[in-house]
């Protein structure tokens, strides 16, 4: 459980109103576990290839802070998110969002920090996608930051800089209301226990019995029920 408070007084307001049925947290809550220290000490002779390339990767990004190699295709991607945006009275982005989505469109240089809060958030929003249907909020959100094209490119810079943590992105949640209630959303998630993710259910109810009903049909175990 966990508690939040919103300084914006105008925001503030309109939640009290009920113009915001919801908040979006985003982060990354873990550190990139290296070996540098087994390292520090030795030349670059004296290195295994794997130690060196831990090293070399750590020194790419110390020396490149950011990066502008992303393709026209993300920044095309985000614009097109902003346009759809717009349209829909500016209701299916974050303020994080919206930021992203310029930086983007405007082919903006990005950091290792935002490289990774890409990754975060397109590998979990990518559930809501829908290249079908792009009058969906989900999929107009999706597009601010880059879509397919921007997690394809993310993930691969973060390979790149041995950055990638494949068991750290191993987790995924889904909201139980509106959402993994959509036989869709379902599919989605039994896949991603097929593929070996570790997937959790969560909602804001007292009452999880429905939830756990849903959790045993998918196969999820009763402790990733939140």
């Amino acid at each position: 459980m966990g508690v939040f408070k919103v300084n914006n007084e105008k925001i503030r307001e309109q939640i009290k109103a009920g113009d915001y049925k919801g908040i979006s947290l985003e982060g990354i809550f873990s550190h990139l576990k290296t070996n540098l220290s087994a390292v520090k000490d030795k030349s670059i002779l004296e290195m295994s290839d794997v130690e060196a390339e831990i090293l070399l990767g750590k020194l790419k990004v110390l020396l490149a802070d950011t990066y502008t190699d992303y393709g026209q295709e993300i920044s095309n991607n985000a614009k097109r998110g902003i346009e759809l945006n717009e349209k829909n009275n500016n209701k299916c982005a974050t303020q994080t969002g919206k930021v992203r989505a310029q930086q983007l469109a405007n082919r903006e240089k990005i950091s290792i920090q935002t490289i990774k809060r890409m990754y975060s958030y397109l590998s979990r929003a990518m559930t809501y996608y829908d290249e079908n249907d792009l009058t969906k909020c989900g999929s107009i959100a999706v597009l601010g930051w880059g879509g397919k094209a921007g997690l394809r490119y993310v993930e691969s810079k973060l390979k790149e800089l041995n950055l990638f943590d494949m068991e750290k992105f191993r987790k995924i949640s889904f909201d139980f209301d509106a959402t993994l209630t959509n036989p869709r959303i379902q599919q989605i998630a039994r896949e991603r226990i097929a593929r070996g993710d570790d997937v959790y259910i969560i909602s804001a109810r007292q009452n999880k019995l429905s939830m756990l009903t849903l959790a045993k049909k998918l196969g999820i175990t009763s402790d990733r029920v939140f």
